[in-house]
């Protein structure tokens, strides 16, 4: 499996309620609207897990937006049962990304899931447990794009959190700058660590982010 961050690039939300939802947010702007900006987040529609052990607020704009309904079945779920490892707001996540990604692009390509919760909502476990849900269907590979060769510990450390210990981390700034070959370097599965595939103006996109796109093209191709 190769590891180097982020697992995806749309939204479980249709556009049209994002839509609504910013017309909500303009009105309550524009019109003086008093009453909370925040409130409490839980899933709305999924009852897995425990609660996060952390305060998590939305805007009461986007409270008002349902999800869409759950429809996938986590196979690690009697897993996380017993371990406690995932809140459920991490679990939601999961879920939904899990439930996009069984969806395919009129181009022909996987559909993909952003995450964009914010800090302390433990992102990076959440991450771990998609690819430990998908190494569960016998999906081993994975690229985990990270800002440095050093969070590879990180991605270590939740991977063993949600019980993917057999899940090997191979760091990406530890391999050759040639043509990746697994035979020739001896992994089948795993990479971490990619950064400035699309630079500043005036410079040019390093050879590590070059890299892991060229991975990323050949994990869709087998997809």
């Amino acid at each position: 499996m190769l590891i180097g961050g982020w697992y995806g690039m749309t939204s479980c939300v249709e556009a049209s309620s994002s839509l609504v939802a910013i017309d909500v947010e303009r009105d309550e702007d524009e019109g003086g609207t008093v009453g909370e900006t925040f409130t409490d987040y839980r899933p709305p529609k999924l009852s897995l897990g425990l609660p996060h052990p952390d305060p998590v607020v939305e805007t009461s704009s986007l409270s008002a937006v349902q999800p869409p309904e759950p429809t996938y079945e986590l196979n690690i779920m009697d897993e996380l049962d017993q371990t406690k490892t995932l809140s459920c707001l991490q679990i939601e996540t999961i879920v939904y990304a899990c439930q996009r990604h069984l969806h395919h692009l009129p181009t022909g390509d996987r559909a993909g899931f952003f995450v964009g919760d914010g800090a302390g909502v433990g992102k990076g476990r959440t991450i771990a447990g998609l690819i430990w849900e998908n190494w569960q269907q016998g999906r081993h590979k994975a690229v985990w794009v990270s800002v440095g060769s050093d969070l590879k510990y990180d991605a270590r450390r939740d991977l063993d959190d949600v019980g993917a210990k057999c899940v090997q981390v191979h760091p990406l700034n530890k391999l050759p700058y040639s043509k990746l070959d697994s035979k020739a370097i001896g992994i089948k599965n795993g990479c971490h660590k990619a950064k400035n595939l699309i630079p500043d103006a005036g410079s040019q996109p390093t050879r590590t982010g070059k890299a892991v796109l060229e991975i990323q093209v050949c994990l869709w191709l087998e997809s």
